[in-house]
């Protein structure tokens, strides 16, 4: 456009002495230039306001009407206040002081106003106030979901590999089913060796395990990563719905526990069906919102230890506890409290019941300059741990309690990746 608008129409003119005409010329091909600027850009930019949803909807065992968790993420095209209309029958979460309530300006001027609320009643409505465009104002709610049946599955374990069989019989058809022996942590893992993937069943299906070898996360990469950004608004919304179905998967899945008679495994049944649009749909600032929709429906199967054959169990079947110390495990870390640095922390690993330990190693990972120990039942003291299998003598690792311990001295690092450990039976 430049060098139209410069030399090319200045030697045009000029060779046809026509130089006045420019004056004319130059408008009429910048509005043309912007008119044409402006339809291309119709194309990446969004007019209406922009709903992310991830729902979950634990499955039980006979229910069919089921509670369903819903959190979404409402973006607004326009800077001013989101306001949104909910279906009749959601309920929404109270609103916590601290996120109902900001600040503004700056220095000594600095005050609280009231930043976001809810208004019961038909509708049922949530202001976000003064939203930048595009920003998220993020609401939690549940409702019913009817489904009809549930992900039935027949599975067992032999020597470590789980076999058997899923049928939906939900009502649903899913687009992808994760089978894990834990719900993915941060690392995009699925926190052990096995992890299946399968895609595309349908109701009234079947699908067999293993439908091909477990493999570790690297095949499964692309599924996990989320896209990057890019200039284009509907590329940036997209990779934030990417982030917030990663950000369910990782942190809000129904967790079971393992104790000595059972671990969990679980079936994660995953579509983008509109399920708010089946209760009546949202209005975003009167207009209906574009859709990007993250289903979870999860069954956990609790499979005993006395009903598998077994010789080996690979990591992440047995999982560890804090037994002592002021942590937390969440997301696949142990958090340490920052206040208790100058304490220990004690994570232990229970056994399965009438499982004679014959070798075991466990896998801490990123404590490079800690000092950790583990617990020898046998002489009832702590000694240095050996970052090698115990193979000899392990059994006198196991204390009365049946568990194995093994614990952080002194912390340096306030969050460090939660430890595995691989069992093999002794004879």
């Amino acid at each position: 456009y430049i060098l139209f608008i410069g030399p090319i129409l200045y030697f045009v003119l000029k060779k046809k002495d026509m130089r006045e005409r420019g004056l004319v010329i130059i408008p009429i091909s910048a509005g043309v230039v912007t008119l044409l600027i402006y339809l291309v850009t119709l194309g990446t930019s969004y007019k209406n306001p922009f709903v992310n949803t991830a729902t979950i909807t634990p499955l039980g065992e006979e229910q069919t009407t089921l509670r369903t968790d819903v959190y979404s993420d409402i973006f607004s095209p326009f800077n001013g206040d989101v306001v949104t209309q909910f279906p009749t029958d959601a309920v929404l979460d109270p609103i916590p002081k601290a996120a109902a309530y900001g600040s503004y300006g700056y220095g000594p001027s600095v005050t609280d106003r009231l930043t976001k609320k809810i208004q019961y009643g038909v509708p049922l409505t949530s202001i976000a106030y003064d939203q930048e465009k595009w920003k998220s104002a993020y609401t939690r709610m549940h409702m019913n979901t009817t489904v009809a049946g549930n992900l039935d599955a027949s599975l067992s374990m032999d020597n470590g590999v789980l076999d058997g069989s899923i049928a939906n019989h939900t009502g649903f058809d899913f687009d992808t089913v994760l089978v894990c022996f834990q719900t993915p942590q941060n690392d995009g893992t699925a926190g052990g060796s096995q992890f299946y993937m399968y895609t595309d069943l349908k109701n009234g299906d079947t699908v067999s395990l293993p439908a091909f070898a477990p493999s570790d996360y690297a095949q499964y990469q692309g599924y996990f990563d989320v896209p990057a950004a890019s200039l284009t608004e509907q590329d940036n919304l997209k990779a934030f719905n990417a982030s917030l179905r990663n950000g369910v998967l990782k942190d809000l899945l129904p967790q079971a526990e393992t104790n000595g008679d059972y671990f969990p495994i679980y079936i994660i049944g995953m579509n983008t069906q509109h399920l708010l649009e089946d209760h009546g749909g949202m209005l975003v600032n009167r207009k209906k919102p574009i859709y990007l929709d993250n289903n979870f429906f999860v069954r956990t199967v609790k499979i005993k230890f006395a009903d598998i054959k077994f010789k080996q169990l690979p990591p992440g079947i047995i999982q560890p506890e804090i037994i002592e110390g002021d942590a937390h495990t969440e997301s696949g870390y142990i958090y340490v409290n920052a206040d208790e640095q100058d304490t220990s922390f004690t994570v232990g690993f229970k056994m399965p019941k009438d499982f004679l330990v014959g070798r075991f190693a466990i896998n801490w990972r990123e404590v490079d300059g800690e000092t950790v120990e583990i617990y020898n039942a046998a002489q009832g003291a702590w000694e240095p741990f050996s970052f090698q299998a115990y193979g000899d003598h392990a059994a006198r690792y196991v204390d009365s309690d049946n568990y194995i311990r093994t614990r952080l001295v002194h912390p340096i690092a306030t969050y460090i990746p939660v430890p595995t450990i691989e069992l093999t039976r002794g004879e």
